[in-house]
């Protein structure tokens, strides 16, 4: 199985990888469920690594997540958001890294999947998801 089910309630303060935790998956509605792809906390990890080692001078840069796993109803209030969005699956998460470009964000997405997922470029945030397929876009 690809995507994990947490309760934020019972799971909020697990660790999935050593810098990501349930709860910074959570969606903003306040819903007690979060699906989280298995694969997705360990990729953050590696663009998180690249970004820290080309731009953080012996320090390490948090990433943050602006928005991980949505329940349909959220997603439906959001502007321009995708019925079909990756967030409803838990195989989402949009990020930014504070000093680090979205241009240089994008970079390490390709790099931790060249072949495959969705790498969206925003204006203050990337998106980063796994669907199977390949795709980039600017939104």
């Amino acid at each position: 199985m690809d995507v994990k089910v947490y309760s934020l309630a019972a799971d909020g303060d697990k660790y999935l990888t050593p810098h990501f935790q349930v709860k910074e998956f959570r969606c903003r509605d306040g819903s007690d469920v979060v699906l989280i792809h298995e694969q997705l906390p360990w990729d953050l990890e590696s663009i998180r690594y690249q970004a820290s080692q080309e731009h953080g001078k012996g320090k390490e840069i948090p990433l943050i997540i602006n928005s991980g796993y949505r329940t349909v109803a959220y997603n439906s209030t959001l502007k321009n958001a995708s019925k079909h969005s990756q967030h409803l699956y838990g195989y989402a998460a949009d990020i930014h890294m504070p000093g680090v470009s979205i241009k240089d964000l994008k970079r390490y997405a390709r790099n931790v999947s060249p072949n495959h997922g969705g790498v969206g470029v925003y204006g203050s945030f990337l998106h980063f998801d796994k669907r199977e397929a390949k795709a980039d876009w600017t939104g």
